[in-house]
């Protein structure tokens, strides 16, 4: 027979203990109690932690990122913002302007390659705009001029879907818009038209857009496969300008506006259904966030009743190391 350390190139290790970080999956021998055991790391319990304040307030701003290199662009008050901040994990630091000033800005992707577009500039636009981590430049304008869209992806490869268009009939809009780093195609439409959308995915071919507002409130979340979206199962609560962040089988939404109060609560998709997990510590609406994350995250800005933020909240999700007998 075959010795463990033929099979997998190591032998098991003797222990007194428990207690040391091991790594998943580690077999080992309790020398003390004669036990064999085998490590597994586990998701732990989520948490909001306060994280560094933005150096301007706003809300209706475009966010995008991680939580230890996120990016937050444009917004309101006063009128629409151009300025752009970067977030290292603990404080906010000024980075280059938008080109355009933009209120109502969407925005998917990374710290260092970001692409924004709609928005009020200061009327109902079309324009786009992409960040390389140092400046923004104005790229391919979108098909469709709206405002509110749920936006997931990377800046070679992402969909703009869903918003609001005041100027045309319907207002609200189920249209949706792929981005390739170059230009802008028409793709399916949602299934429901509306706005102010929580969005989740990692790139343009899988992804997630929930909530939003047709109007009433919806709970409503499609999931796009790169060719169609399909209705899945709705968040436990309705919700409009909401957040979210993760990929399209581990998302989170967060925050948002129930019409009437502001919303705190932060659930859980787990590719199948959705769960409420841990609420913010400020209930808030109008917000932005990471794109990506699922056990991290970070949101900032928006607004709580008629007061303008400049706070933000980290979600962190540990994880735990359990250890079980081989017996």
């Amino acid at each position: 027979m075959a010795e463990y350390k033929a099979i997998h190139g190591f032998t098991v290790q003797n222990r007194t203990s428990d207690t040391d970080p091991i790594n998943n999956g580690q077999v080992y021998f309790r020398s003390d109690t004669g036990d064999m055991k085998v490590s597994l790391n586990v998701v732990g319990t989520g948490a909001w932690a306060s994280g560094g304040n933005l150096n301007t307030a706003r809300y209706s701003a475009g966010g995008s990122g991680t939580q230890t290199a996120a990016l937050i662009a444009g917004g309101t008050p006063p009128g629409q913002l151009n300025n752009s901040e970067e977030y290292n994990g603990t404080s906010w630091a000024e980075g280059n302007n938008l080109v355009v000033g933009t209120q109502w800005f969407t925005m998917t992707g990374t710290q260092t390659a970001t692409i924004g577009a709609g928005g009020f500039a200061p009327s109902i636009t079309v324009n786009a705009q992409a960040y390389d981590g140092t400046s923004w430049t104005e790229v391919n304008n979108l098909n469709l001029a709206r405002y509110g869209m749920g936006a997931f992806g990377i800046s070679t490869s992402a969909i703009f879907a869903g918003g609001s268009n005041p100027g045309t009939s319907p207002e609200r809009r189920a249209e949706a818009e792929s981005w390739d780093g170059t230009s802008w195609t028409e793709v399916s439409d949602l299934n429901q038209i509306k706005h102010s959308l929580g969005r989740a995915g990692t790139t343009g071919t899988a992804g997630l857009v929930v909530g939003g507002s047709v109007p009433p409130d919806t709970a409503n979340t499609e999931l796009w496969n790169g060719t169609a979206w399909t209705e899945v199962a709705n968040l436990n609560t309705a919700r409009e300008t909401l957040t979210g962040n993760g990929t399209s089988t581990f998302a989170f939404a967060t925050g948002g506006s129930l019409n009437p109060g502001d919303s705190a609560l932060n659930e859980n998709w787990n590719g199948t259904s959705w769960t409420e997990l841990g609420d913010l510590s400020t209930a808030r609406y109008n917000i932005q966030g990471s794109t990506f994350g699922g056990i991290s995250a970070v949101v900032f800005g928006g607004l709580t009743g008629s007061t303008v933020l400049a706070n933000t909240e980290e979600w962190t999700i540990p994880f735990v190391t359990k250890t079980l007998g081989t017996d």
